[in-house]
């Protein structure tokens, strides 16, 4: 199996970039290995207050979907910092790392996609 990667630098629509991110997350759940960085503004989409409708699932849903497939879920912590927002107010499935400990995890997967 692949060890797929999915680099978001910016909040998501209800368009392509969301399509994908779905996608991903139908890869997670048939056992790919699946890895997922939040870096730059893609950081507000991690927030618990993100109800944003994919393609008929809040983005959080997608997320705890991903989680419990096994799915890495990183957030950039001076991401959040540098937009002012708290730790705390991320989804509880996401790990807050350094910029550091997601450039190794990027250099791991077999594909990263960026959006």
């Amino acid at each position: 199996m692949a060890h797929l990667g999915f680099m978001l630098t910016r909040s998501l629509s209800a368009g392509a970039g969301s399509r994908s991110f779905q996608l991903l997350a139908e890869a997670a759940v048939k056992n790919h290995s699946v890895s997922v960085f939040f870096v730059n503004d893609g950081v507000y989409q991690c927030l618990q207050n993100d109800t944003q409708n994919i393609y008929g699932s809040n983005f959080t849903e997608i997320l705890e979907k991903l989680a419990d497939a096994g799915a890495s879920i990183l957030i950039s912590h001076p991401c959040l910092e540098a937009r002012g927002l708290k730790m705390d107010g991320v989804s509880s499935c996401v790990k807050v790392v350094t910029l550091e400990f997601i450039a190794e995890a990027v250099g791991k997967a077999d594909k990263v996609v960026c959006l």
